[in-house]
């Protein structure tokens, strides 16, 4: 029974120091309070992202789309909300849209071509996006739900067959939905995947700051929790940090937003600014990200390194 408990707790111990080291800088919650604000940037978001741009061909069934084109789309109601422990509910209700495209239909004998408009009016749309965490600390979408009705489509040309009602509706379902995730999530993965986790905030001095997310992201029925880590520093790598801080708590949703900032953001600014060298050198501080966090420390802790950099910049 010793010989097993004994690698247990070094193991134990291990994890527990591995925790303690990276704990977040800082943490974000975004209440329901803010979920106005928010569905209409995405309002806003589908609007730019869809009318007038021509989209990738598309193969429903025997039939291959092409030179996709919303030239309307109108959204009269839309909610969005918590959807917990995954993300946000986006529900469109009384909308349409008048689409253009150019078809070819495999008959396997013949193949006629032409073109047509597909236009709907009073269709509801319900879709859930969820964020995640990656393995390297970035934020990451994904659609699980995608769900289109309408009570009237109409197919005006000669590029698409009269096809069955129920198959008209699929037909919508598939194009909305399939576009949505091609243009809307795709395309966020794609600027998630490629930005920098890392911000040069006193370029001056050297300094960066590291805000990758340290945990998963945390959604309730009221609120959107999401911790950063929060390390200053001046190396190619952020060095180990020996003292922790406790993640922030918020027990409350009466804002739009909270804001909590830990022991160990500030612990890693002052040993970045002392491994910068600031005593023994006379820096200017040009970067307005640098000044505004500056302001903060100084708050916060009265430090005097903070103190100093302010001071000497006032008699720059």
């Amino acid at each position: 029974m010793t010989s097993f408990m004994c690698p247990f707790l070094f193991l134990l111990l291990i994890f527990s120091s591995i925790s303690a080291i990276n704990p977040p800088g800082f943490k974000v919650r975004i209440t329901n309070r803010a979920l106005n604000t928010l569905r209409d940037e995405a309002q806003a978001l589908i609007q730019e992202q869809v009318v007038g741009k021509t989209f990738e061909s598309i193969d429903f069934l025997n039939v291959h789309l092409r030179n996709l084109r919303f030239t309307e789309v109108t959204m009269n109601r839309v909610h969005l909300q918590f959807v917990e422990n995954y993300g946000f509910r986006l529900v469109i209700e009384d909308f349409r849209f008048t689409m253009n495209c150019d078809s070819t239909v495999n008959f396997y004998v013949v193949q006629p071509s032409g073109s047509a408009t597909l236009a709907t009016n009073g269709a509801s749309a319900t879709m859930e996006v969820g964020l995640t965490r990656t393995a390297d600390g970035r934020l990451e979408a994904a659609m699980r739900n995608c769900k289109v009705s309408t009570n009237q489509l109409q197919i005006v040309g000669t590029g698409l067959p009269r096809i069955a009602e129920g198959a008209l509706e699929k037909l919508l379902i598939y194009l909305v939905c399939t576009l949505i995730n091609r243009k809307g999530i795709s395309a966020l993965n794609s600027y998630l995947s490629t930005a920098p986790m890392v911000a040069d905030v006193f370029p001056d001095l050297g300094i960066k700051l590291d805000y990758s997310l340290t945990r998963d992201i945390q959604v309730t029925t009221q609120s959107l929790d999401m911790s950063f880590k929060g390390q200053a520093y001046v190396q190619n790598q952020p060095p180990l940090m020996e003292k922790g801080g406790v993640e922030p708590v918020f027990k409350e949703n009466n804002i739009m937003a909270y804001v909590g900032i830990t022991e160990f953001f500030f612990n890693s600014a002052a040993r970045s600014f002392y491994d910068a060298g600031i005593m023994s050198k006379k820096f200017e501080i040009k970067s307005k990200i640098g000044k505004a966090a500056l302001r903060i420390i100084q708050f916060f802790t009265e430090d005097s390194i903070a103190s100093y950099l302010l001071q000497n910049r006032r008699q720059s």
